[in-house]
């Protein structure tokens, strides 16, 4: 990880944590998003177009279940549930929190424009967004973490998902 070579073991540890707990709001996302590989594939096959516009717009919804109440839940209460959960030591991941609770939201909709698009037999677009946005990730880290460290990764971290899911949503459209 990048974060170790600027950082030390600490701050690695608090932006585990951050990344762990954001990372339950996806689970519900996950488990959706994977399930709609087949519906999309055989409408595609079909032509079916309409039904693959209602999938989509419902797996949105679907998958920002978690996620958008994670946010707003994070927003209010960052501190107090590191704080109780993991100690005091780690309210300082309180702003990294929010931020990947934001990038949460934007992966979860990756999720399925990542699904549909392997649906539709467009693989290759998904390993482009892959390489670009680890390319974004690496290079930003980079940038942003030397200055101003936990929070600069994690927004490499959700700049690098909004760019990935921008191309793979420009490819869906």
């Amino acid at each position: 990880s990048l974060l170790g070579i600027f950082l030390d073991n600490s701050a690695v540890a608090v932006y585990e944590i951050a990344w762990r707990v954001t990372g339950a709001t996806l689970l519900l996302a996950r488990a959706f998003s994977a399930n709609i590989v087949p519906l999309v594939s055989q409408w595609h096959e079909r032509r079916e177009f309409g039904d693959i516009e209602s999938i989509v717009s419902l797996s949105f919804v679907v998958c920002l279940l978690l996620p958008v109440p994670g946010v707003v839940g994070v927003l209010l209460l960052s501190e107090e549930i590191l704080a109780v959960v993991f100690g005091a030591s780690y309210t300082a991941a309180a702003v990294v929190i929010i931020v990947l609770a934001v990038g949460r939201c934007v992966e979860a909709v990756n999720m399925v424009v990542g699904r549909v698009l392997h649906g539709l037999d467009r693989p290759d677009i998904g390993a482009v967004v892959s390489v670009v946005s680890v390319s974004v990730n690496v290079l930003l880290n980079l940038l942003l973490i030397p200055q101003f460290g936990l929070i600069g990764a994690a927004v490499a971290t959700v700049s690098s998902f909004t760019i990935g899911a921008g191309i793979a949503a420009y490819y869906l459209s």
